[in-house]
C-alpha cells in the first residue's frame, strides 16, 4: 500500500476538460503530436495535502483519491523538508499566463517570436504553473534534474519515470 511522503511528486493523468485541451495544444506546438500521459503535477506536503497551481493561483489542496501516479525521487528527508518549505512560500502567487503565452508564441514561430525575456523572467518570480512549482521544489531540495524553469508535466515525467512508487 502506498503511503504518501512529503516531497512526493504527483503526476495527474489525462482528463478531458477545456483546460487539459489547452495544455495539450501548447504541448503539441512545442513537441509535435505525441501520446502525452500527464497534464498536471503537484508536490505532496503531507499525507493529505498537496501544493499545486489551479489555473488561478498556487494553492494547498486536498490530495484526490485517484487519477494520478506518485513519484519519489531519491532526495534525503531533510532536503525534501527544505524543498517543501520553499514551495509553501509560493502559495498565493498568481497563475503564470505570461509563461503560457510566451511558450505558445515560441512554439508557433519555432522560437522566432517571444515575449521580452526580462519581462518573462520578472513575471516568473511572482507567478507559477504546476510544473514550475515542481521544478522549484526539486531545485530547493538540491536534486540535480536537468529541467528548465519552463518544463511541462511531460518533461518532469521523463526525469521521474524511474522513481514511480504508486498508481492511484
Amino acid at each position: 500500500m502506498y503511503v504518501r511522503q512529503q516531497g512526493d511528486i504527483l503526476m495527474f493523468r489525462r482528463l478531458q476538460t477545456l483546460e487539459v485541451r489547452e495544455i495539450d495544444w501548447i504541448e503539441r506546438l512545442k513537441d509535435g503530436r505525441q501520446p502525452y500521459i500527464y497534464y498536471h503535477c503537484s508536490v505532496v506536503v503531507d499525507e493529505n495535502t498537496q501544493i499545486e497551481s489551479d489555473g488561478k493561483m498556487v494553492i494547498t489542496n486536498t490530495i484526490p483519491s485517484g487519477g494520478f501516479d506518485a513519484f519519489r525521487p531519491p532526495i534525503l528527508p531533510e532536503n525534501r523538508q527544505r524543498g517543501v518549505e520553499q514551495v509553501k512560500k509560493l502559495v498565493g502567487q498568481k497563475y503564470d499566463w505570461v509563461l503560457i503565452v510566451d511558450d505558445a508564441l515560441r512554439a508557433l514561430t519555432h522560437n522566432l517570436l517571444h515575449l521580452p525575456i526580462k519581462f518573462v523572467a520578472r513575471e516568473e518570480r511572482y507567478r507559477k504553473i504546476c510544473s514550475t512549482i515542481v521544478v522549484a521544489y526539486l531545485n530547493a531540495a538540491g536534486w540535480n534534474h536537468g529541467l528548465t524553469q519552463n518544463a511541462l508535466p511531460e518533461d518532469i515525467y521523463i526525469v521521474l519515470r524511474n522513481y514511480q512508487v504508486s498508481t492511484a
